[in-house]
Formats: C-alpha cells, sequence, structure tokens
C-alpha cells in the first residue's frame, strides 16, 4: 500500500495518505478511544505522572493539562534515532482492522492527491472560481499561496463544509488560516485537531521554488482527509486546520491560538500536526512520529504506531520524543 510515485521534489508516499486516515479516524472516536489530556495554555507545564490505559470513564476533568499532540513526517535520515520508552513498553500484538476504518480508506483516491500535489507545485495550472494560474511558490503573503488557499476554500465548500477564515497580521508579513469544523454528534465540545500549513519556504531566489514535501504533500493529505470524512460522522468533533506563515515561524498557527479563549483550547484533546510526509530520503519506509516526553502525547503516538500497523503494514511507525 506505500506505493511510490513521483512528484517534484521526492516521493509523494500514498502510504502516508492511508497512515494519517487511519490515525485520524481512531483518533475521533471511531474504534471508541481517543488520548484524553484537556489543554490550557501554551505557557503550562505537561502533566508529569503516569497514566495507565485509557478509558472514556477514566478521563480526567482537571484544567491542568494540554492536548496530546504529534508530528507525523516521513524519515529523512538514516540514523535509526533514539527508542522511545512506548515501543518497550506497548503490545506487539495484532490488531483487528475496524471495516469503518477500512470503508474511510478505501475512499482515499492517489491520483486526486497527486492532482492536488502538481496543481500546488505548479507542475500543472490551478483553477479556483474563475481565477487560473500556475503557482511558482507559495510564500505567506504572495499570489501563489492566495490561489492555493482559494482553491481548498472551493474544495471544502464543495464537499458541505463551511470553512472559516482568520485572517492574521504578523510583524513583517500577513496572511490568513483556512479551518472547519465536523461536530461531533456524541461529545461536541471535545475536539480533534489535524492541522497542515500549505504555504511552502521562507524565501525564493528563483521564480520555482515548490515546496512539494514541506509542506505540499501534508497539505494535500489533509485535503483528502476532508473529503473522505465529509460523508462521515463521528463521535468527537475534528477540525482541520490548514496554517500559513510556517516558515516564519509559525506565525498564523500563533495567530490561532492567541485569539483562541482559555475554554476554547481546552476543548481541545488531541492534535496532529502533519508537516513533510512527501520524501523518504533513503527509502526506507519509515514515518517518524513526534511527540514529546509527556504521557498524553506518548499515549497518542502508541496509538496511531499500532494504526499504522493495523491499516498500512508497508510502512515502519518510529516514535521519536524529539520535535524533528
Amino acid at each position: 500500500m506505500a506505493r511510490l510515485t513521483r512528484s517534484r521534489e521526492g516521493v509523494h508516499r500514498g502510504g502516508e495518505v492511508l497512515a494519517l486516515l487511519a490515525a485520524g479516524a481512531i483518533l475521533v472516536g471511531l474504534v471508541g478511544r481517543l488520548c484524553h489530556a484537556a489543554p490550557t495554555s501554551g505557557a503550562q507545564s505537561w502533566p508529569s505522572a503516569e497514566h495507565g490505559p485509557l478509558t472514556e470513564a477514566a478521563w480526567p476533568t482537571a484544567s491542568a493539562y494540554q492536548p496530546a499532540w504529534l508530528l507525523a513526517r516521513a524519515s529523512q535520515s538514516t540514523s535509526t534515532g533514539r527508542l522511545a520508552p512506548i515501543w518497550r513498553a506497548s503490545s506487539t500484538a495484532a490488531r483487528v482492522p475496524e471495516p469503518t476504518v477500512l470503508a474511510l480508506l478505501a475512499a482515499v483516491d492517489f491520483d486526486r492527491c497527486q492532482r492536488d500535489l502538481r496543481r500546488l507545485t505548479g507542475m500543472e495550472r490551478l483553477c479556483a472560481g474563475s481565477r487560473c494560474g500556475t503557482i511558482g511558490n507559495r510564500l505567506t503573503g504572495g499570489p501563489g499561496l492566495e490561489l492555493a488557499l482559494d482553491y481548498f476554500l472551493e474544495e471544502l465548500g464543495r464537499l458541505g463544509y463551511e470553512p472559516q477564515i482568520e485572517a492574521w497580521q504578523g510583524r513583517q508579513v500577513a496572511d490568513r488560516n483556512v479551518l472547519v469544523r465536523k461536530t461531533g454528534v456524541v461529545s461536541p465540545t471535545e475536539e480533534v485537531f489535524v492541522v497542515a500549513h500549505v504555504d511552502g519556504v521562507g524565501s525564493c531566489p528563483g521564480p520555482v521554488c515548490p515546496a512539494a514535501d514541506d509542506n505540499g504533500s501534508g497539505a494535500v493529505a489533509t485535503l483528502e482527509l476532508a473529503r473522505v470524512f465529509a460523508g462521515t460522522s463521528f463521535a468527537r468533533s475534528v477540525v482541520l486546520l490548514f496554517t500559513t506563515g510556517e516558515e516564519q515561524g509559525m506565525v498564523g498557527a500563533q495567530a490561532f491560538i492567541a485569539r483562541r479563549s482559555r475554554e476554547e483550547l481546552r476543548a481541545i484533546h488531541g492534535l496532529i500536526n502533519v508537516d513533510m510526509l512527501g520524501y523518504d530520503g533513503n527509502g526506507d519506509n519509515v514515518v517518524e512520529l513526534y511527540y514529546g516526553e509527556h504521557p498524553p502525547s506518548v499515549e497518542l503516538a502508541q496509538r496511531i504506531r499500532q494504526a499504522i500497523e493495523t491499516y498500512v503494514p508497508a510502512l515502519r511507525p518510529r516514535p521519536d520524543p524529539g520535535c524533528g
């Protein structure tokens, strides 16, 4: 399932999209489990106590927690990295695939992902509404990124979502974030985020800077997630956030957090940051899961590792407490 297809910048691995989708389906409660840490503001410390197996009845209500987070990224080095504790502590027993998750995975259209990636990287013309053009780069604040975001907005609206646009202003650059929310039918106030930045490169010395891997790959994977999730109901709410200004220091993401109230931040129970899925630098089929050394995110990484092993066995998940 981890088939390889060429893109303008390295290799886009279809299996990475499957891994993201399987992980996302599990996270939003399709199989009844979700890493449970309730967040506060970014200034709070991570909980230090160890947590056992998580069940809905055991979810803590204390406000001292932050959301579990994870950075998913394709391996680009030959180093085996640090083995995470969860590799030793978690069970290696095979899990029985969920039929509903398998149906979601079957709906992933790799050709559509590739077409989106070619359009975002200037290999094909991109049209949004009555405007068409060839994207030379996706610099924050530039016309290429503006066209890309317009296309995302059009696609999300066509799928039945109600996209929200949040303009932000930094010290030296301004742009907008786009998000959609799929309200949960059981616990709508509990949110699971999937985040990908659509901008690419901090500067472009020439006319063309494709940025297919960083982060065209993550952006199109998250857009495909929106398509596949469009007709499915989940227990918890799903928020898909497309940010800009990442290459200038995550300015768009910081702006998103800054305008949220304490209560809104507490609603975020888990987050996957989808970054650089498209290039396997050494061909080892490893997908790196950076999670930090705090229990809620360790649990999140463990569950996603299990999802990848169950649904995309051709990939080799490698949890890592580092931050890439």
